[in-house]
């Protein structure tokens, strides 16, 4: 089919595609939150938890691949960084499209901060003095609001003013916290806190090696391409 290709033309296509798979598949961030949740006898197995993460896994993948299969095998080559663009503005579907991707992301949202918030609520109460445990009080939620709401504005303008693509924001981001989030902290807190065995420790060693990896070789190409060199 022209224009589709089963391998990756060259390695730096590869090396930005690679960030935002893993900044896409970052589901495990909630896992902690959500097995603390789940009955006794589910938290309490190994097997049931596993069955469970490859379940959910097994269904991000049925939902995502059919829509990126299908869309790239329909444009191929000509497919728009942001595949939104491929259609037309007045295209009734596109909109429909959309409205439905911005459901999705504001539904997801509460979901993929809820741990990291947990542990920035924690440090705020103990830094100001407060039961780490306790309620979210209204200084932090407003602090925090302001804070999430002045990145977002600071990134959105950066990204205007030097007319710099959406793709690329993603791609910095998942080659940066993408990799440190899904590969190289898991790697590090099992080193720390796993059994003392060779079969804990090179599995973290190669999670780790290729997080690093990825990290690196994603932030290069993608400030290549940001400051107009050649990707």
């Amino acid at each position: 089919m022209a224009g589709v290709s089963l391998w990756p033309e060259d390695l730096s296509g590869m090396l930005k595609a690679l960030p935002l798979i893993a900044f896409a598949l970052q589901c495990h961030i909630q896992c902690a939150a959500v097995v603390t949740t789940l009955p006794h006898h589910i938290q309490s197995s190994p097997r049931r938890r596993g069955f469970m993460a490859f379940g959910a896994t097994a269904l991000t993948l049925a939902l995502y691949l059919p829509a990126g299969i299908s869309g790239f095998a329909r444009y191929g080559d000509a497919t728009n960084p942001d595949v939104l663009y491929n259609f037309d503005q007045a295209d009734g579907a596109a909109d429909v499209a959309r409205i439905c991707m911005a459901i999705t992301a504001l539904s997801a949202f509460p979901s993929q901060h809820f741990p990291a918030r947990i542990v920035l609520h924690s440090t705020y109460n103990r830094i100001m003095g407060h039961d780490a445990r306790g309620i979210i009080s209204l200084p932090f939620a407003l602090l925090e609001a302001a804070i999430w709401t002045a990145c977002a504005f600071g990134v959105t303008a950066f990204a205007i003013i030097n007319k710099i693509q959406l793709d690329l924001v993603f791609q910095l981001i998942g080659a940066i916290a993408g990799s440190s989030v899904i590969l190289i902290i898991p790697a590090i807190i099992w080193f720390i806190a796993g059994p003392r065995a060779i079969s804990t420790y090179l599995p973290a060693a190669a999670l780790l090696v290729c997080g690093i990896i990825v990290m690196g070789a994603g932030t290069f190409v993608t400030l290549q391409e940001m400051s107009g060199g050649k990707s």
